[in-house]
């Protein structure tokens, strides 16, 4: 319908407001949701390749099944269902949370924390509040107790601060490395706290961005060459940053928080007070967000000439183990051998409360293969 212009006799109209992101009131939830969507699918895949043995059926390290299941190809599956989620994304996360979740039940080690965390940071492009808060409630739990249990971790400042500013400026003097770990861990927290603060989210995108930027360059082949498994992950939190912490609008969760459903809200609460359990023993740590912060369980296989960190002998087969009790004994009927014993500490006061803080199993205390294939509720 054609325009008719106002009587010249008329006072002028007002024109209406602008409305939507140019006047910083509408809650976008990605700011570039397909790119940023097949960016995590990208890197999705590419961890997976990176991690194929994690994948694959093996017999080194033996697999870890939630419930007994025939030995699966979990790769091809996954990643079938991201080129999916890069093209129709409302079939493709599903298809993928799904084939995920049959992976992991398939075998523990492969519940990853990157792997889990680019899927609930790709919820937040499907345009839908239910996903919005998901993405965003991942964000903010993964800096919040990152940092905190880095700086309440004594071992990160006694071992990994060191270890890192060893490698990122070698020579320096050691002092600086408690410095260096309060400010990694400042960082961390300041970047959760900023994301629900209107104000500071566009200090906080960069800072991200910044951030995960840098953490991806120490780790890569410019820096220390380490740890390539997360070298993916690394670059979604960095285009996280600016594509999902930019467009967020609101205090707290954001104006998404109360379009959401209730299922949606439900599972961001979740997000953000599931770690806590890692203190009191029902929550694995890697799940809890125990990242390099060393306050986990470890155990270690014991000769009387040798004792040998048993992630470090299952690194050798190209499988990274989460550090829950639950994977220890049974790992170490699979790589251990007649006359070696393991070794297990536990440096969180509920392990002291249980008097599990330290224990020894000799190789003669394991139980039959068939009873050490049921997974325990102690992580």
């Amino acid at each position: 319908m054609p325009m008719i212009p106002p009587s010249a006799t008329s006072p002028p109209v007002p024109a209406p407001a602008a409305s939507g992101p140019s006047q910083g009131t509408a809650d976008l939830g990605c700011l570039w949701p397909a790119g940023f969507r097949c960016l995590l699918a990208a890197l999705q895949a590419a961890t997976i390749l990176v991690t194929w043995p994690t994948w694959q059926p093996r017999s080194l390290p033996p697999l870890l099944p939630l419930v007994p299941l025939p030995p699966f190809d979990a790769a091809l599956p996954l990643l079938a269902c991201l080129a999916v989620l890069a093209i129709r994304p409302i079939v493709g996360l599903p298809l993928y949370a799904v084939a995920l979740a049959v992976a992991i039940i398939g075998d523990q080690t492969r519940m990853q924390p990157h792997m889990l965390s680019m899927l609930f940071l790709a919820c937040g492009t499907l345009g839908r509040p239910e996903g919005t808060v998901i993405a965003r409630a991942s964000l903010v739990a993964l800096w919040f107790f990152a940092g905190v249990h880095k700086l309440t971790s004594p071992d990160f400042f006694s071992h990994t601060a060191p270890w890192l500013l060893a490698g990122i400026a070698p020579g320096a003097p050691l002092a600086w490395s408690a410095a260096l770990g309060i400010a990694i861990g400042a960082v961390e927290i300041a970047l959760a706290v900023g994301s629900l603060i209107p104000r500071a989210r566009p200090a906080t995108a960069a800072a991200a961005f910044a951030f995960h930027a840098a953490t991806l360059l120490t780790l890569s082949p410019l820096g220390m060459d380490w740890n390539r498994e997360v070298w993916p992950w690394n670059a979604a939190l960095a285009a996280a940053g600016p594509a999902l912490v930019l467009p967020w609008r609101g205090p707290g969760l954001g104006a998404a928080w109360s379009e959401a459903a209730r299922w949606g809200r439900a599972a961001a609460v979740a997000l953000l007070i599931v770690p806590v359990g890692f203190w009191f023993g029902v929550v694995d740590p890697l799940l809890a967000h125990c990242l390099y912060s060393e306050n986990v369980p470890r155990a270690f296989v014991c000769t009387p000439f040798s004792r040998t960190d048993i992630r470090v002998i299952c690194d050798r087969f190209g499988v990274q183990v989460p550090p829950a009790h639950r994977h220890f004994e049974p790992l170490f009927r699979g790589v251990g051998r007649a006359g070696e014993w393991l070794e297990i500490e536990d440096p969180r006061w509920i392990a002291r409360l249980r008097g599990r803080e330290t224990r020894t199993v000799l190789w003669t205390d394991l139980p039959p293969s068939s009873e050490a294939a049921s997974p325990t509720a102690d992580p």
